[in-house]
């Protein structure tokens, strides 16, 4: 997984852990090493947070191999988890938390805006007056968002 998926992620585990839950984070050894000196000051804080990494062939495809070893390690930990938060390009992550019966919750990295910009997109009927993948349009319907000092 990319850096600019992983690191929000670990805020999110961080976040978590210190409103009390227990949190996991699966990846993969490569991954787990990127972050390791952000859990280990979390575990030296006393927040309960573990990295589980789960081997991973060469290729970044052999994510999607990942779906059996992942629900083995889910269903294997002494407490069931309360919930699943997966990265968005995931996808079978649904699969799993729902043969585990565990709710699963998206992270999708891109952020408020862009989100926004793509619900609006969805909801209206502009995407049908574009021809081309390469035409501009303009979003009408985005609210107004102010900035002003905090001085």
């Amino acid at each position: 997984m990319a850096q600019g998926h992983m690191i929000p992620m670990v805020d999110i585990a961080r976040i978590l852990a210190q409103r009390g839950a227990t949190v996991t984070i699966i990846t993969t050894p490569v991954n787990a090493s990127r972050f390791k000196s952000v859990i280990d000051r979390a575990s030296e804080a006393k927040l309960k947070i573990q990295v589980l990494a789960l081997p991973l062939a060469t290729s970044e495809v052999a994510i999607d191999m990942l779906e059996e070893p992942a629900e083995k390690t889910l269903r294997g930990l002494s407490l069931a988890p309360s919930c699943i938060i997966s990265d968005h390009g995931i996808s079978w992550m649904t699969n799993v938390a729902k043969r585990l019966n565990i709710p699963r919750i998206i992270f999708f990295g891109p952020g408020c805006f862009s989100s926004l910009c793509i619900n609006i997109a969805m909801n209206t009927n502009i995407l049908d007056e574009i021809d081309s993948d390469f035409e501009y349009f303009v979003l009408t319907d985005i609210p107004f968002l102010g900035l002003h000092d905090q001085n």
